[in-house]
């Protein structure tokens, strides 16, 4: 939770969270979607055989059913990946590191936890390292 981190630990926070969401979990959300792509392919690849009736007939109940379910399948897997993308990336990725600035960029904070900070810290959490900080998270 943010509002548990120190303020002069923000900038490594921010740093470190659009580093997960840009390396992990926009990786993990691309494969899901080619994995959901590679499906559909195939369904639709499938579903055009059986019509043209190249797999040796018409196209059985069976068969029609079976798409049927595949694509009902795939559905439920798109609407389970567009909730992680909602909550994964956007709520746990997104929105935290837009309240994290929020905190560097806060007059009040700045005052209030100026005179703690350590070299390092009083270095990253100058206006201009959050201006590249900004930059780096959009």
């Amino acid at each position: 939770d943010v509002a548990n981190v120190k303020w002069g630990d923000l900038p490594a926070y921010v740093s470190h969270l659009s580093e997960d969401v840009a390396d992990a979990r926009i990786g993990n959300v691309r494969n899901d979607l080619a994995g959901l792509g590679r499906r559909l392919l195939a369904i639709t690849t499938t579903r055009r055989r059986h019509r043209q009736g190249g797999a040796g007939g018409a196209v059985t109940a069976m068969a029609s059913g079976e798409i049927a379910d595949e694509l009902e399948s795939l559905s439920e897997k798109s609407d389970l990946l567009h909730r992680d993308v909602v909550h994964t990336l956007h709520r746990n990725g997104v929105d935290l590191c837009n309240a994290a600035m929020r905190r560097l960029l806060s007059k009040r904070e700045r005052r209030a936890n100026e005179r703690a900070l350590t070299a390092s810290q009083e270095r990253s959490c100058r206006r201009s390292a959050l201006n590249v900080l900004d930059l780096h998270v959009a």
